[in-house]
């Protein structure tokens, strides 16, 4: 299976081999950054309790990659957040989602880190990305070149 990497910006870093780059700006990226929710993670953490800047940066980060994958499975209904969606970006998953078969098979790299400082699993679109371009029962997505 393959595996989600993380891209370095230190001089003379290469991607591995069978490697794709899915940050932003490219075709694969993430649209919505972390300045896109940061308040609504905010008003979340603080029903539940949550003041720590490291965890609502960490909720954040969920929120970001929650509403990509909302999008890839359905580009056209309503985040569950109660955000909007331009029809460009709408049109971008429609993109991606008929172009998923040019993932299958190859590991996605993407700046986000890795690892929490508590050590666990840092949430990434590429791990969603991974999900729908190697999971043969995803693949009912569409797997059309446009």
């Amino acid at each position: 299976m393959p595996i989600r990497v993380q891209r370095k910006r230190t001089k003379g870093y290469r991607l591995p081999p069978n490697t794709i780059s899915v940050c932003r700006p490219g075709r694969f990226g993430n649209p919505f950054q972390l300045t896109d929710v940061y308040e609504l993670a905010e008003q979340q953490g603080a029903k539940a309790g949550i003041v720590n800047p490291e965890q609502i940066h960490q909720l954040a980060q969920q929120l970001v990659v929650d509403r990509f994958a909302q999008l890839l499975a359905d580009p056209y209904a309503l985040p569950s957040d109660g955000s909007s969606v331009s029809e460009a970006i709408r049109q971008r998953f429609v993109w991606m989602r008929g172009n998923l078969i040019l993932l299958k098979g190859k590991n996605l790299a993407c700046f986000c880190s890795l690892l929490a400082k508590e050590g666990k699993p840092n949430p990434c679109h590429a791990d969603t990305l991974l999900l729908y371009s190697n999971d043969e029962s995803l693949f009912h997505l569409g797997l059309k070149l446009e």
